[in-house]
């Protein structure tokens, strides 16, 4: 018999996101989402003050 758990019903994948910045070298950041389209919000919240882009790519 199989145990029903909470992690079944979500998976879980990686994001890596490049922060471009106007007066450093790009920042990388990897983080854990459920869509692809939650790890876009998340990086754009972050563009503004020397951040100017960003790339996502699922790992």
């Amino acid at each position: 018999m199989h145990a029903h758990t909470e992690f079944d019903e979500v998976t879980k994948m990686l994001a890596r996101i490049v922060y471009y910045k106007s007066s450093t070298i790009p920042e990388e950041k990897i983080i854990a989402v459920n869509k692809i389209e939650k790890g876009i919000e998340m990086a754009r919240k972050n563009l503004g003050g020397d951040i100017v882009g960003f790339e996502i790519e699922v790992i």
